[in-house]
């Protein structure tokens, strides 16, 4: 019955499917109507159309429905096996494809993921190469100004001993500067900015050489 097989169909999922034209109560198209309509376009089983009426508007309405052979009656035996079995090795190696063109469809999803992972993975590295980098050359920046600061610092003691001696001797001298005089006032203006500008050279070295509460200090 052309009714309980379409009805049975997806339970049996045959590998082939041989038809009648003039069948009833519904005939061999409207079954194959709904084998397409029931079944995806990979995985519908080869169709072989068997009858008698062998007008071209039949065969053409068989062909135009999806069958994959149209044989006429009365059928050749040995024709119908050989045609059965040319359509299940198509069948077979169209399988063997789809099974194939899945399996590195999988491959090529599996292969993207750990392309994607690595480049995820470059990515950060370079981030933190890059970040190394910055850091690097802000220590070598920070240890040039270092140079140039303990530089500086040298030189502007070497200056700055200076007036703060022949300041304070001068200072001392009371017969050469008396107290009270004009140059007595801006002795002192002078040895005060000496000291502020000591205090600044300190502080500028300890910039570039901080001090150690460790290092042991004394007197000398």
């Amino acid at each position: 019955c052309p009714v309980k097989a379409v009805e049975q169909l997806l339970e049996i999922n045959p590998d082939i499917v041989l038809l009648d034209l003039h069948m009833e109560p519904i005939s061999g198209i409207e079954v194959l109507k709904r084998i397409n309509d029931l079944m995806e376009p990979g995985t519908r089983p080869p169709v072989i159309m068997l009858t008698a009426d062998t007008s071209p508007d039949a065969k053409h309405e068989a062909l135009a429905a999806g069958v994959s052979d149209f044989l006429p009656k009365p059928l050749d035996a040995v024709e119908v096996i050989l045609r059965i079995g040319n359509l299940l090795t198509s069948r077979e190696l169209y399988q063997r494809c789809q099974l194939y063109s899945n399996g590195l469809a999988r491959l090529v999803e599996k292969r993207t993921a750990e392309l994607q992972e690595r480049t995820i993975d470059l990515e950060n590295t370079l981030e933190e190469l890059k970040e190394t980098q910055h850091q690097v050359i802000q220590q070598e920046r920070m240890r040039a100004l270092g140079t140039m600061a303990s530089g500086i610092a040298h030189d502007l003691n070497n200056g700055l001993s200076l007036i703060l001696g022949y300041g304070d001797m001068l200072l001392a001298d009371k017969e050469a500067v008396p107290a009270g005089t004009e140059v007595e006032t801006y002795l002192k203006e002078m040895v005060l900015a000496a000291r502020d500008n000591a205090e600044l050279v300190k502080r500028l070295r300890e910039f570039y050489r901080p001090a150690d509460a460790r290092e042991p200090r004394q007197a000398v």
